[in-house]
């Protein structure tokens, strides 16, 4: 029989609350990186895209409130810290230790309660943001933090990510600006999202995937999803292309043009086909291209 899980009178700090798995982070879309030109995309060159993986200063406290209350301030001293590789998880560089289970909780267990022994990895990190992409929105993307973390920017709260396997994106236009920057995140070796995610497995902490920073126009190519289906006769394929536009500004647009290629196994082109749409402001639009393809390649079990 499940147990019962009464929140009356718990202290819900962020990572011990079922109510809450996110502040701020933006919603799940598709992972795909944008290119500004098909030649850009071609040479692999992305001026709107920088890569945080390095080394960022870290230091590791017994539990979340020990930590530096000011750790995220621009006025922190960080000087006599370590330098840890990101992405990594910090029990690989001899902080903490990896832990091991399969059928028992590496905790006592009393959901949605974390024990008081929660070792907390606080990073932080200085970068440049080029003066071109002044006007763009810039989101700032962690491809894996276990479990969960606070983020700020520039010593301002950004938002609260939990689910350890998932990416976490967040908008700093407001708060980012051109030139230096510093980063700061602190990680919860265990959270209530740990009772969900426990399975036979090792353990382990940190930002132990990719940290990327995307600079986007006002009105740009959110999200897509792509479906290749076939007639009604099982022979010609039916592609279609929903893609989410979306549109930051004040200002709705009414001819914004999108275009999609497919192109077969070999690299040639099968089809490219082009439409115009009016995006509306302030928000999403999705628009679909649908396209027939002639006698394609079907899946076969």
């Amino acid at each position: 029989m499940a147990k019962k899980v009464d929140l009356k009178g718990v202290v819900k700090n962020d990572w011990e609350n079922p109510e809450l798995t996110h502040r701020n982070r933006l919603e799940p879309r598709a992972c795909f990186v944008g290119y500004p030109s098909e030649s850009a995309l071609a040479a692999d060159e992305n001026l709107f895209r920088k890569n945080l993986n390095g080394l960022w200063k870290f230091r590791l406290f017994e539990n979340p409130f020990v930590a530096p209350s000011d750790f995220f301030s621009l006025k922190f001293d960080d000087s006599g810290w370590d330098n840890i590789s990101v992405p990594s998880s910090w029990q690989l560089h001899g902080y903490d230790y990896p832990h091991y289970t399969n059928v028992n909780y590496p905790f006592p267990i009393d959901p949605p309660r974390i024990p008081d022994d929660n070792p907390t990895g606080c990073y932080r990190l200085d970068f440049d943001v080029p003066a071109a992409w002044k006007g763009r929105r810039v989101i700032l993307r962690f491809d894996g933090v276990d479990s969960a973390f606070h983020l700020w920017l520039n010593g301002k709260p950004v938002g609260f990510s939990k689910g350890s396997k998932l990416p976490a994106e967040f908008d700093l236009t407001g708060v980012v600006k051109s030139g230096s920057n510093t980063v700061a995140v602190k990680v919860y070796r265990w959270s209530d999202g740990s009772y969900l995610e426990d399975q036979d497995m090792w353990w382990l902490s940190g930002i132990f995937r990719n940290v990327t920073l995307i600079a986007k126009p006002e009105v740009s190519i959110w999200d897509m999803v792509v479906t290749a289906g076939l007639d009604s006769d099982y022979v010609d394929g039916v592609f279609n292309a929903a893609v989410t536009l979306a549109n930051n500004s004040g200002v709705a647009v009414k001819d914004y043009s999108v275009a999609v290629t497919l192109n077969d196994s070999f690299g040639s082109e099968v089809f490219r086909k082009r439409a115009k749409f009016a995006v509306k402001s302030n928000g999403v639009t999705v628009v679909n291209l649908k396209e027939k393809v002639k006698a394609p390649a079907q899946w076969t079990a």
